[in-house]
């Protein structure tokens, strides 16, 4: 049985609990704040229990694996090493500047795959023994192109990830893009990344779908959409890329820079974390998996979520 699998034993879902609420934390996003400076450390506490954690109940296998020996790469926005004391020692900065983040949104990121848990709180990443690979891939106002982030990809790749989430979604490709996801395939690292933007890549008219998100798109990434509160669908667009798991998304809580304060973000991007912390306790376990083979484990089925595809998963084991 694959140590994911174990993610989908978990209790009652929360349609509804406190933690699934509106928190009142600060929110983290894909955009720099808006009076152009970085985003200011938060000074609220983690809330207990977040809802994501009661859904896939990533505990269930920390007495098999908490991702130790795997190597997660976050191509985004930076991750803040020195002022998250629930990485402290497992973030690798691809290059000086990656090991600060402005935005905000990669450490975000970083804390729901692989942050550590803290004495009274109840939250934690889905692999929290798991190492970071930061890699800086964005410009000072957030955003990324194909060859940046196809330059952050290859820049994971050199840097032996197992799993790169690339919490990003773009609109169009390029050829550096392309050759680099089929080179990461070919060291054996799975590409996981938003099957839409969070802000949305286009406005939907009538049926149209929403166009389609980019590396999601590319042959052998893992195309992620969002769940909320409970496990409810979260797309407000339907993607022309067709998502592979679906992980939560919405009102979801994990630290940020700057300090020991959460904060709350929404969308895809943040989903493609808990898709990611699943690979790591998968390969952690079993780190002979092939990509396809990963890939096969975390949606054994078109068009589910990730927790009901492990369940499904976990019944043939």
């Amino acid at each position: 049985m694959l140590p994911a699998a174990v993610l989908a034993s978990a209790g009652p879902l929360l349609a509804a609990s406190p933690a699934a609420a509106d928190t009142g934390l600060p929110r983290i996003s894909t955009a720099p704040p808006q009076d152009g400076g970085c985003v200011k450390p938060s000074r609220r506490p983690p809330v207990d229990a977040p809802w994501p954690q009661q859904y896939i109940a990533p505990a269930r296998a920390w007495d098999t694996t908490r991702g130790a020996g795997v190597t997660v790469a976050v191509v985004d926005t930076g991750v803040d090493a020195v002022h998250s004391p629930s990485l402290s020692g497992r973030v690798i900065p691809a290059t000086a500047a990656a090991g600060t983040d402005c935005i905000g949104h990669g450490t975000f990121v970083a804390g729901l795959i692989a942050a550590a848990p803290r004495p009274g709180t109840g939250f934690a990443g889905v692999a929290p023994e798991a190492g970071i690979v930061a890699v800086r891939t964005t410009a000072p106002d957030g955003t990324a192109t194909a060859n940046s982030v196809a330059a952050g990809i290859d820049a994971a790749v050199a840097r032996h990830a197992r799993v790169i989430a690339v919490p990003i979604a773009l609109a169009r490709s390029s050829p550096a893009l392309v050759a680099a996801v089929r080179e990461a395939g070919r060291h054996g690292a799975v590409v996981i990344a938003p099957s839409y933007a969070s802000g949305g890549t286009g406005t939907r008219s009538g049926d149209a779908p929403a166009p389609a998100a980019y590396p999601a798109a590319l042959p052998g990434v893992l195309a992620v959409a969002a769940l909320g509160p409970g496990g409810v669908p979260d797309q407000k667009l339907a993607p022309r890329t067709a998502p592979d798991p679906a992980a939560p998304g919405n009102a979801v809580m994990s630290v940020g820079p700057g300090g020991t304060g959460s904060f709350t973000g929404d969308g895809a991007e943040p989903a493609t974390a808990f898709v990611a912390g699943a690979a790591a306790l998968a390969v952690a376990a079993h780190p002979d998996l092939t990509p396809s083979q990963l890939k096969g484990a975390l949606c054994p089925s078109e068009h589910t979520s990730t927790a009901a595809g492990l369940r499904r998963h976990e019944r043939k084991a």
